[in-house]
């Protein structure tokens, strides 16, 4: 999980931070371009979520396939295929490889039952409620994302690497400190799980570069020095 909360970290500051560096390099040569983050980590819906995260990419599919394929005009059904054939190609358009579709088909299933009934619900609710949420939901988006096989995103989060942080068997004890590589099976070690989870994210995909800076970084804070 710290290393799925390292990689939230990684691919937000990544994303947004070359779209301000743009706005600002546009502004110094008289172009004015739209901002492309407004704070996505702070929504309270994935519906929010979306009309706050890389909004030049949710504009343009909303433009140029969700509404010519009729948006929401022509029925509720209509309506959930739109939003199920705009967030598949969402997920292939970041790179060929199932895991992106998965993660593109998770959010398509979310903004349905959004669109049903939970929105409704979650406006109602207390904000901090809403926040959990969607949080909560965009980590196991980012693990999808983060792993083109989708078998490991399910060790990120392992429930009993959460509960326990025992040592996870796929990790090489070379890889461990001395101290965590001694210990013997079924005794918990601080900081083993977030070395654990970082083994279990090797890179974030086409593109998108590695997450061991920031997964190895919380590792080293947590105490579980590889230095």
């Amino acid at each position: 999980w710290l290393g799925v909360l390292a990689f939230a970290f990684q691919i937000y500051f990544d994303f947004s931070g070359y779209s301000d560096m743009a706005i600002g390099l546009g502004r110094m040569l008289g172009f004015e371009f739209k901002i492309n983050f407004d704070y996505p980590y702070i929504s309270r819906s994935i519906t929010e979520f979306w009309r706050r995260w890389h909004i030049s990419l949710s504009s343009w599919f909303r433009e140029y396939v969700y509404i010519p394929l009729g948006g929401n005009r022509k029925g509720l059904l209509k309506t959930y295929r739109n939003i199920f054939v705009v967030w598949m190609l969402t997920g292939i358009w970041h790179g060929a490889s199932w895991n992106y579709v998965c993660w593109g088909l998770f959010f398509a299933v979310l903004l349905m039952v959004e669109k049903a009934f939970l929105l409704s619900l979650l406006k109602k609710a207390p904000a901090a409620l809403g926040h959990i949420y969607t949080l909560f939901l965009v980590l196991i988006s980012w693990a999808l994302f983060a792993n083109e096989d989708i078998s490991r995103a399910f060790i990120v989060t392992d429930p009993t690497m959460v509960k326990l942080g025992y040592v996870d068997k796929s990790v090489p004890a070379g890889l461990l400190p001395a101290s965590a590589a001694d210990s013997g099976p079924g005794q918990p070690a601080f900081g083993q799980k977030t070395l654990a989870a970082a083994q279990a994210l090797p890179s974030v995909g086409r593109g998108h570069g590695p997450v061991f800076p920031g997964a190895f970084a919380v590792h080293r804070l947590s105490g579980g020095c590889l230095l």
